[in-house]
C-alpha cells in the first residue's frame, strides 16, 4: 500500500475514537457527522484489513491491531500538527530544521564563525549544510525549496526571488613588493599594462572587473586564471613575477 493511496484524515478521525471511546464524541471533537465519523471508520477498516474497533454497546473497543499502532499514529500526527504550526510561526528557538545555503569559501569563512555562535544561542536545535551551487542554477533551486540561501554577487533574477544587499566591499589591486611599475600609486594605464591573475571558480566568462572595464571600452591582459586567491597571490614564475591581482578578486565581491 502506497502513502499516495491513504488519506491522512483517516487515523485522525481513528484517534479521536481511541480516545473518546465513543464514535459520537469522537465526531463532536472533530466537528463531523456521526454518519461521517462511520463512513470515515469503514474505509479505514477497507484499508487496513482489521475491524480496528469491537462495538460493546455505545463504547469502542480497540482491536490489538489497533493498540499496537496508536502510539505510531499519534507520534505521526503529532509531528505533522507542529511542522505545519511552525510554517504559520517561525520558532527558532524550537525549530529542529537543516537549512541550505550556498556560498563561497571566502564568505563561508568571514560568516560561519559568527553564525553559528549566534544560532548555538537562539536556535539551538537549527542545524545548515553550506555547498556552492552555480549561478544558472540559483534561482531554480531557490523557487523549489531545495536551497534556502544564497550569498552571491548581485544578479538578475524574477521578482519571485528576494533579494537584499548584505555588504560592500572595494577592490584593491595587490603587486610583489618591488614590482617594477608600480612605485606607490597607480593609475589605470599602468594598471592594464600589467599581466593579470584572476580568480574564478568558473572556467569561462568576465569578471566584475572585466565587466566594469567593459563599460568603458577598456580590456585588461589576463595571463592566469585560477580558483584560489592563495595560489594567485603565490605564482612565482618568470611569466607572472610581475602580475597584478585585484582583491578580493572577481567572485569575491557581493
Amino acid at each position: 500500500m502506497h502513502l499516495s493511496q491513504v488519506d491522512l484524515n483517516l487515523f485522525v478521525v481513528l484517534e479521536a475514537i481511541y480516545r473518546e471511546g465513543n464514535i459520537t464524541r469522537a465526531g463532536q471533537q472533530l466537528n463531523l457527522t456521526q454518519p461521517a465519523i462511520s463512513h470515515a471508520l469503514k474505509r479505514l477498516r477497507d484499508l487496513l484489513k482489521d475491524p480496528l474497533f469491537i462495538r460493546r454497546g455505545a463504547h469502542m473497543v480497540p482491536t490489538p491491531f489497533t493498540r499496537n499502532m496508536i502510539d505510531q499514529v499519534r507520534q505521526a500526527l503529532q509531528i505533522l500538527e507542529v511542522n505545519v504550526s511552525e510554517g504559520r510561526k517561525f520558532d527558532p528557538m524550537h525549530t529542529r530544521r537543516n537549512f541550505h545555503i550556498s556560498l563561497w569559501e571566502y564568505v563561508e569563512s568571514m560568516s560561519l564563525p559568527t553564525l553559528l555562535r549566534r544560532l548555538q544561542r537562539e536556535a539551538p536545535e537549527m542545524s545548515i549544510t553550506t555547498a556552492r551551487v552555480k549561478r544558472k542554477d540559483l534561482e531554480p533551486e531557490l523557487g523549489s525549496g531545495s536551497l534556502d540561501l544564497a550569498i552571491e554577487v548581485p544578479m538578475t533574477t524574477s521578482e519571485r526571488i528576494h533579494q537584499k544587499w548584505l555588504l560592500r566591499e572595494s577592490f584593491v589591486v595587490m603587486a610583489r613588493a618591488g614590482h617594477p611599475e608600480i612605485s606607490g600609486t597607480l593609475d589605470l594605464d599602468t594598471y592594464l599594462a600589467q599581466p593579470h591573475a584572476q580568480v574564478s571558480s568558473r572556467r569561462y566568462g568576465p569578471g566584475l572587473v572585466d565587466v566594469e572595464l567593459s563599460r568603458l571600452g577598456l580590456r585588461r591582459n589576463v595571463v592566469l586564471r585560477c580558483q584560489n586567491n592563495f595560489v594567485a597571490g603565490n605564482c612565482s614564475s618568470e611569466k607572472l613575477h610581475r602580475c597584478v591581482l585585484p582583491f578580493n578578486c572577481d567572485e569575491n565581491v557581493f
